[in-house]
């Protein structure tokens, strides 16, 4: 399991097609901002752009998993048990769930200082990671204004009353 994480984290991205809707939204950006891992600065670069910053804050939490070896089950049936599991307090191999959090936290702050003078902030991220920044935004008083899904290239917009 370690290495399809490892395989999964470095892979290119598949023939994504963003919306008009997301390309508008990349383009009237002042800030873009990404995790450290591969995919979300490739997914950028759909669209001409580079990250104005790049934190392993934002980085997907990862899925825990054994160093032993047990009945042979494909990655896709493993990930959703070891994620389950991972929210019931497994973190062999990976941060913990509260750590998690508390980083989701940390990339909430960070995104609230880079939005001060009212600038708009993109963040090119991933799927649980965003859910518990987006989490962590809510709980400071941002309001989340639209959400298409939670599909590659799908979107949220929040917004902040400053």
């Amino acid at each position: 399991m370690g290495e399809f994480v490892d395989r999964y984290n470095s892979a290119p991205i598949e023939n994504a097609e963003p919306s008009s809707r997301v390309k508008e939204m990349v383009e009237s950006a002042d800030i873009v901002v990404t995790s450290k891992l591969s995919r979300t600065v490739q997914t950028l670069r759909l669209f001409n752009k580079e990250p104005n910053l790049s934190s392993e804050i934002f980085n997907e939490a990862q899925l825990p998993y054994s160093n032993r070896r047990f009945f042979k089950l494909p990655a896709k049936v493993w990930a959703p048990i070891l994620r389950v599991a991972w929210l019931f307090g497994y973190k062999n191999n990976s941060e913990s769930f509260a750590e998690a959090k508390q980083r989701a936290e940390l990339g909430a702050d960070m995104l609230i200082e880079l939005a001060h003078d009212k600038k708009d902030v993109l963040l090119v991220g991933h799927g649980i990671m965003n859910r518990l920044i987006t989490k962590a935004l809510v709980k400071r008083g941002v309001v989340i204004k639209e959400k298409t899904g939670d599909s590659n290239l799908a979107y949220s917009v929040l917004e902040m009353n400053l």
